[in-house]
């Protein structure tokens, strides 16, 4: 971050604060947490003051803050920089850090900018989200059209095969019913044929085959 690079280090470690309950260490506490990936308990002021800005002049200090990444916030680095957003103005005009009151607005600032990143880069991974759902529900769809596809296709060669059980049924009928006619013109010719010999027989068979009445 380009404000990382005018803060003026030389500044921090003039500071003295002796007071171990101040709420300016809350500021520092911050840092240690969010830039340097340490818990709080390994704060201790004395000990901070003297390795980043006495001896290292605040080298990493500005590196460390100019890497960082928004993206890979920890849930304790976003809820203590929240902390030190709520609670901006009180830090920024407390007695202790007095000296370098520009510096802490310019803190304050890459705490706004760390925040307003970590916000984004969680809308866009809803986003990512959202995108990914809708081609899931859109795959689901056309998913969903096949199988439909396929079902009508099952339905209409069952219709089809119905179709086709049907019609032979109507040829068997219709080979009966021929059959059947067939048979009927035949009997009915067959007695006719009775008829007519039974007619044409001489006179003395008719009256054998007629019953004698005693």
């Amino acid at each position: 971050m380009g404000i990382a690079n005018t803060i003026n280090t030389e500044l921090f470690k003039k500071l003295e604060m002796e007071e171990r309950k101040s709420e300016s260490h809350e500021l520092f506490k911050w840092i240690i947490v969010t830039f340097y990936k340490e818990p709080v308990s390994k704060y201790y002021w004395e000990n901070f003051n003297e390795q980043v800005f006495k001896e290292d002049k605040g080298h990493d200090f500005k590196e460390r803050i100019g890497k960082i990444s928004a993206a890979e916030m920890k849930e304790e680095e976003r809820v203590s920089t929240e902390a030190l957003l709520k609670n901006r103005q009180k830090y920024i005009d407390h007695p202790d850090l007095a000296s370098v009151k520009e510096e802490v607005k310019k803190l304050v600032k890459i705490g706004d900018l760390v925040m307003m990143g970590n916000e984004l880069t969680k809308e866009l991974a809803q986003e990512e989200k959202n995108i990914e759902l809708k081609q899931v529900d859109t795959r689901s769809k056309e998913e969903l059209a096949q199988k439909c596809v396929l079902k009508s296709n099952a339905t209409k060669e069952r219709i089809d095969l119905s179709d086709k059980y049907i019609e032979t049924l109507e040829d068997v009928d219709q080979s009966l019913a021929r059959k059947e006619s067939i048979y009927s013109l035949a009997a009915s010719e067959g007695h006719k044929i009775i008829q007519d010999l039974r007619s044409s027989q001489p006179k003395f068979l008719r009256a054998i085959q007629t019953p004698i009445v005693t």
